[in-house]
């Protein structure tokens, strides 16, 4: 065993649809039944982390992307259970709620495509003879065991073959095309997010528009995109800009050292991977602590 988070998305239940991915209530109240002696509320984890006096079966509770199903779902079974979790907020959708983002995406695959190869589908459709043409790579985001070849098929044609850009013009096109229109909130709203900080979670970074290629962007990109999310919550919550938020998580588990050089410009002490590889423990790698997928458990 090793120290390491367990990393929470989205929830189904209360008029949140199931998807690929997706828990309900009575999923995350197994989970936190099976490990609650092992559980550490997150300010104590962070403390312990800090100190180096974590223990090999200490485990965390991690929420990512400022997802209003999280809000609505899981929080209240946190409270039930008295567990402080970490929060990593993506921003923009506190100062955009129609932002075009992956939960979004998300949401329109849910409502229009029986699953995400018709949507695959759908986009080269929409693609240049050349994208159509790019070879496909069975390969790509490996170290996620629960994804199926159509999914990493899919997530190559749209991270690799054509790139956040040109991916969100196709899907900005498809989405006018069948005229979607989100029906239930996708992510928290400034007061909701205060209320968690409130109630004493910690909340950290997660980037601002949540690049999928974070670890591929210029370092002036990254300073920006954490830039922004920190200001954003400073805003958000009330506080000072000299406050710190200590902890994070790396959107899509993609960064380089010159992102953790940015992280811990912005004074983050702590900061999480999306998976279980890279877990050197003890070490000096806080800003790479693993996480586990609720999927995988």
């Amino acid at each position: 065993m090793t120290p390491h988070g367990i990393m929470f998305h989205h929830f189904h239940g209360e008029g949140h649809p199931e998807g690929m991915g997706s828990i309900g209530a009575d999923k995350l109240r197994e989970v936190i039944e099976r490990f609650k002696s092992r559980i550490i509320q997150a300010p104590a984890f962070h403390e312990r982390a800090i100190s180096g006096t974590l223990e090999p079966q200490d485990i965390c509770l991690t929420f990512d992307d400022t997802l209003f199903s999280q809000y609505e779902i899981a929080e209240p079974i946190l409270a039930h259970y008295g567990i402080k979790a970490f929060w990593f907020v993506h921003t923009a959708p506190l100062i955009y709620p129609g932002w075009l983002g992956p939960a979004m995406f998300r949401d329109f695959q849910l409502e229009f495509f029986r699953n995400v190869g018709e949507l695959h589908r759908s986009l080269r459709e929409l693609a240049t003879e050349e994208e159509q043409a790019a070879p496909m790579d069975l390969a790509h985001l490996a170290e996620f065991d629960f994804y199926t070849p159509e999914d990493r098929t899919y997530r190559h044609f749209r991270d690799v073959v054509l790139g956040p850009t040109r991916f969100n013009v196709l899907m900005s096109d498809l989405m006018e095309k069948l005229e979607y229109c989100p029906t239930l909130p996708l992510w928290m709203t400034p007061p909701q997010v205060r209320d968690l900080y409130v109630k004493g979670h910690s909340l950290g970074l997660h980037s601002h528009s949540h690049p999928r290629n974070m670890g591929e962007l210029p370092g002036i990109n990254q300073i920006q995109e954490y830039g922004h999310n920190q200001y954003t919550l400073y805003h958000t919550l009330g506080l000072p800009t000299g406050h710190k938020f200590p902890s994070a998580s790396h959107p899509s588990n993609s960064y380089n050292s010159e992102t953790l050089g940015v992280l811990r410009s912005k004074g983050v002490q702590l900061a999480f991977r999306a998976n279980m590889e890279s877990a050197s423990w003890p070490g000096e790698h806080l800003l790479e602590m693993p996480r586990e997928d609720v999927a995988n458990l």
